[in-house]
């Protein structure tokens, strides 16, 4: 019991030793305070259906992400989605921005080659919906606005559910800022001649059986 005792004695004094100014709080980090700010309510990803393109075991397509805050929506960000299907009945979902400041990160070499394809075929559009399915009979369901994936298996049962709370964020490459001088309120923030790259590559891969 003494021993207990002095363990936990140890661990309370280590706990409490601990120098919180050699660790960043989230209001201290860009990236963290964006993220955890999101609000789903206030800008929400949209297929844009007028743009759907499936070419062999690939249907590519415009998102956008619109502010619906205001009594007038305002697209505010332009990305272009890419859902694979592939031989090992899995399928891939990339979504990235249209044209962004600096091309991001690919995991290619991770790769012991590129996937091989499989059919994918649209079979019904209608009511803001898309249903696609591969040769072995899998099926995708995307939801227009906002934004939704449903993987089904091959009884018709939804699977997997990508974006089903819209939480999705894909923040978009930003132009990196640096602070001039001590930290306080006066500092004057002037933006780098460097991009500050975000890797946020979306690779989603599901397999039914």
């Amino acid at each position: 019991m003494k021993t207990i005792g002095l363990l936990l004695i140890l661990t309370i004094s280590g706990i409490l030793g601990v120098d919180r100014n050699n660790f960043k709080t989230c209001e201290q980090s860009g990236f963290c305070k964006r993220l955890r700010s999101f609000k789903p309510e206030k800008s929400q990803y949209s297929l844009n259906l007028d743009t759907v393109i499936v070419h062999g075991n690939v249907l590519s397509a415009e998102v956008v992400t619109v502010d619906t805050e205001g009594e007038k929506k305002t697209v505010l960000w332009h990305y272009a989605l890419k859902l694979s299907a592939l031989s090992d009945g899995t399928f891939r979902v990339e979504l990235d921005e249209a044209d962004p400041l600096y091309p991001r990160y690919r995991p290619e070499l991770a790769l012991s080659g590129e996937p091989k394809g499989d059919a994918l075929k649209l079979i019904s559009n209608e009511n803001g919906k898309l249903t696609l399915t591969n040769s072995q009979g899998h099926k995708v369901v995307i939801t227009a606005s906002p934004l939704k994936f449903e993987f089904l298996d091959l009884n018709g049962e939804v699977a997997v559910v990508l974006n089903d709370n819209s939480q999705l964020l894909v923040e978009p490459l930003r132009v990196r800022r640096e602070k001039i001088g001590d930290d306080d309120e006066g500092n004057v923030e002037v933006s780098v001649a460097f991009v500050c790259l975000f890797y946020f590559f979306v690779l989603y891969k599901c397999r039914f059986y």
